[in-house]
């Protein structure tokens, strides 16, 4: 079962303090996520919703259809939704319902992430002016609930740090005008900055922008682990080989 309920932005203030309520409670089967994007002008979307700003309550339940349309209503009445996506369908649909908004070499992209130490009413309010702002329409700002059994895993029994931070925040910065990749991606880059006051301190490797910032923003995204890799890194890999990526370089 997947939720997709899109409420109008103006909500957002109740919407945000309903879902961080929910997801205190909710079973190892959910996993959610709020975005705050604009409806796109396409045919697929009504008319008079097109262009709208809003508030998006997207979350799966990993089980039985019938069980997950229950636990996951809520989610779809914390007001009236503009347009509720919401349906029962197989994993694999869900994962493929937005990709002809995020088309291959088509449109720009920079995503870049800070994971959150809580997600308080300062905090809330702080992300929900942030999507007031946003450059262009197709920018997305995401909320990643963290939570459940990956909580109950120890920081250092994987390479990934980030288990213990309650929430990732991310800006993924999409458009279609070369002309706007100066002030969208600084725009990008000054909201994730903004929301330091609020982080733990880690950020997630995948979103991580240009990797501008280097070995300190993967430093960042493995936390105590980074030693250890880089001990992996000399055994493995000495002659640094695979460094395209968020490169964790050997020792010399």
């Amino acid at each position: 079962m997947m939720c997709a309920a899109m409420y109008s932005l103006v909500t957002a203030p109740q919407i945000l303090r309903a879902w961080r309520d929910f997801m205190e409670t909710a079973p190892d089967e959910v996993s959610s996520q709020a975005y705050f994007w604009s409806v796109p002008d396409v045919d697929a979307f009504p008319a008079e919703s097109r262009n709208q700003p809003v508030v998006i309550m997207a979350a799966m339940y990993a089980g039985p259809a019938d069980e997950g349309e229950r636990v996951l209503q809520p989610l779809r009445s914390f007001a009236k939704p503009l347009i509720d996506l919401s349906a029962q369908m197989p994993y694999r649909t869900a994962q493929t319902l937005f990709d002809p908004f995020l088309p291959k070499q088509e449109r720009y992209y920079y995503f870049k992430s800070i994971d959150l130490a809580s997600l308080d009413d300062t905090v809330a309010e702080a992300i929900i002016a942030c999507a007031h702002e946003r450059p262009v329409p197709s920018v997305l700002l995401a909320l990643w609930h963290y939570g459940g059994a990956m909580r109950r895993v120890g920081i250092q029994d994987t390479a990934f740090a980030g288990r213990h931070a309650p929430y990732l925040f991310s800006v993924d910065a999409i458009w279609d005008d070369p002309q706007d990749a100066e002030r969208v991606i600084a725009w990008s880059r000054k909201t994730v900055a903004s929301m330091q006051p609020y982080s733990s301190g880690g950020t997630y490797v995948n979103f991580a922008g240009f990797g501008e910032e280097g070995e300190k923003q993967v430093r960042a995204a493995y936390g105590p682990n980074y030693e250890r890799l880089v001990a992996l890194k000399n055994e493995y890999d000495p002659i640094n080989l695979f460094r395209m990526n968020q490169n964790i370089p050997p020792k010399t």
